[in-house]
């Protein structure tokens, strides 16, 4: 199996705070990048089968932080329901460093539904792009992470989330919260690998890769490239 789905170009985040956090993450309408997030939803497609086909919970980690994974996962789950027309869920499992709702801290999340404060239908919310739902980490600056993503509760809940998706996309801890991505791996069904270009040494992606759970890694996902004549290759290791 071609273990690298796809190489992104560099994409240039522009911070305003008076915008939610997705559009932050999201790539230009039309532009070569979100080209690029659309081929590796097709692919995706391709391997994981139509809606109602098992192994639907795809969870996007990196070997190290900044590498891209979170704009990843959010661009992703934006193709899949935007453009496919999928019900697709973005579901931040980096509970220690939350990125998707740096934002919006005030609204409750996984650690408070874990916790038993707000029901189900109260942390997940809707977002901009029909067919797109958003469960952020939650309010909590220092969760018990291991506490949450290790909870009998998260997973039974995955299992009506797999009912009520057609994807679910998470965006996990980097390895080196190897406790963390251990639980995770309990109830997600596949990996991607995001590598950052010219930065993550090769000897630690080929150590990443060997760490994630067997069976369940589909892939490393090139980020961060830079554009060479608006061309854009599948790369290998």
């Amino acid at each position: 199996m071609d273990r690298n789905l796809i190489i992104h170009p560099k994409v240039q985040q522009a911070w305003d705070e008076d915008k939610v956090t997705l559009e932050r993450w999201q790539v230009p309408r039309y532009s070569a990048a979100e080209e690029q997030f659309r081929v590796l939803a097709t692919r995706l497609r391709t391997m994981l089968g139509q809606p109602g086909a098992p192994g639907r919970v795809v969870a996007l980690t990196s070997a190290l932080p900044g590498e891209g994974k979170t704009l990843n996962c959010v661009n992703l789950a934006t193709v899949l329901a935007r453009d496919f027309e999928y019900r697709a869920l973005l579901l931040e499992a980096d509970l220690k460093r939350p990125a998707i709702g740096r934002g919006n801290r005030h609204i409750p999340g996984l650690i408070e539904y874990v916790s038993g404060e707000v029901p189900l239908k109260g942390v997940i919310r809707g977002t901009a792009i029909e067919g797109l739902s958003v469960l952020t980490a939650g309010r909590a600056e220092n969760p018990l992470s291991t506490q949450v993503l290790g909870s009998a509760l998260l997973q039974r809940t995955m299992l009506r989330l797999r009912e009520s998706f057609d994807f679910v996309v998470v965006d996990c801890p980097p390895m080196l919260a190897a406790s963390d991505l251990g639980l995770v791996a309990e109830w997600t069904d596949h990996f991607l690998l995001v590598v950052k270009a010219g930065t993550t040494d090769r000897s630690v992606v080929k150590s990443s890769m060997e760490c994630l759970p067997k069976g369940k890694f589909l892939g490393a996902v090139l980020s961060d490239t830079r554009e060479q004549d608006d061309r854009y290759r599948y790369g290998t290791y």
